[in-house]
């Protein structure tokens, strides 16, 4: 009984956060368009992006524009995954398969560095660009297949 109790108060609270995240979102984006009318172009440019993270791009509600054209926005669980990722120092890029040729969408920090690559240099091209004369094709292969049939590897 005691269990039952303690997951129905876990789901009000969840339902209410939620609910007020929504909320919160609604007056960024208000707060965010008022930014707009009022605040002259670059300015308000400037502003905007001194008040943005890297993880609340990804988060937001209102679509923003890319390299590659506006993205679509991640939903909750694939940025959890995305910020575990980050959090454990791991060094990886996204790719969207349903777009032409397998863009590029999302490239980590930890990656950048690794690699030497701009955030512009990355985003927007298929991952075949990072291959080499070093780069075993018997690997790229089975990556290949693993995309194409939607499957880990």
């Amino acid at each position: 009984e005691h269990a039952k109790r303690s997951r129905i108060r876990k789901k009000f609270m969840l339902e209410s956060l939620l609910e007020q995240l929504g909320e919160l979102r609604t007056e960024n984006k208000t707060l965010r368009q008022i930014i707009r009318e009022q605040v002259p172009g670059d300015e308000a440019h400037e502003i905007l992006n001194s008040c943005s993270t890297e993880e609340s791009l990804l988060l937001c509600a209102e679509p923003t524009n890319s390299p590659i054209g506006p993205t679509q926005q991640l939903m909750e669980p694939d940025f959890r995954l995305m910020q575990s990722l980050q959090q454990a120092q791991q060094n990886f890029v996204v790719s969207d398969p349903s777009l032409p040729d397998n863009p590029i969408v999302y490239a980590s920090r930890g990656f950048l560095q690794l690699t030497g690559y701009t955030s512009q240099q990355c985003l927007g091209r298929n991952c075949r660009f990072l291959q080499g004369p070093g780069t075993d094709p018997a690997a790229v292969d089975v990556i290949r297949k693993g995309v194409e049939q939607g499957v880990d590897t």
